[in-house]
């Protein structure tokens, strides 16, 4: 390595502050949290991606890509009225359900802001 350059994967793996996700696993929570979100609004299943690699920025930046390629083409008319559909999913053993508005207001939203 190059003198005054930092590896990738110690990059990826610092955090700004200890309680906090390291890089690498904010990049991955928001890209996931994004198709996740957008599948479940929209009644589409998002694609499975390739297990974590958390030691490159390639492998950041294609699960970004991934990310948008799900999202992108997602229209409109295919999460409009998703503010009253049931939006079901399981996390951390448990199994959830509610209203696609609270889904985004008291879910999506407040873990993208802290991801």
């Amino acid at each position: 390595m190059p003198p005054n350059k930092i590896d990738e994967s110690a990059l990826l793996q610092d955090r700004l502050y200890p309680d906090m996700f390291c890089l690498a696993r904010q990049i991955r929570q928001s890209a996931d949290l994004a198709m996740n979100t957008g599948g479940r609004l929209a009644g589409v299943t998002p694609p499975g991606l390739p297990a974590v690699d958390d030691t490159s920025f390639a492998a950041a930046k294609s699960r970004v890509e991934a990310a948008l390629a799900f999202v992108k083409p997602l229209t409109r008319a295919q999460v409009d009225g998703a503010e009253d559909k049931v939006i079901a999913w399981s996390a951390g053993g448990n199994d959830r359900k509610i209203k696609g508005n609270d889904y985004v207001q008291q879910f999506t939203l407040p873990n993208f802001s802290s991801s």
